[in-house]
């Protein structure tokens, strides 16, 4: 995105760091304020851990919404360096 602004503004890591702490941390308080305040109550607890590969689990939550409902959700967690991560599987066909 920054990159179409102006010819040479890649080379400047400086600003690009800037510029990408800055969408972070709108784009979390978007998160914070649109999203995550629907989960205030909410209680969610780990009901099991599958082992997919080494590095890859599918692990079930189940969540009590605040009316007593349950969800339950089945999410995949991969090792990565950074260490683990949810991530997005693509669906089954």
């Amino acid at each position: 995105m920054l990159k179409k602004i102006g010819p040479g503004l890649d080379t400047e890591a400086d600003i690009l760091k800037q510029a990408a702490e800055v969408l972070e941390i709108g784009y979390r308080k978007d998160l914070r304020e649109t999203i995550f305040r629907n989960f205030k109550g909410v209680r969610c607890a780990i009901t099991g851990v599958v082992s997919v590969e080494e590095t890859l689990v599918k692990v079930l939550e189940d969540c009590t919404l605040r009316n007593g409902q349950i969800s339950k959700e089945h999410l995949f967690v991969a090792q990565t360096k950074n260490g683990w991560r949810v991530i997005a599987m693509p669906a089954e066909s």
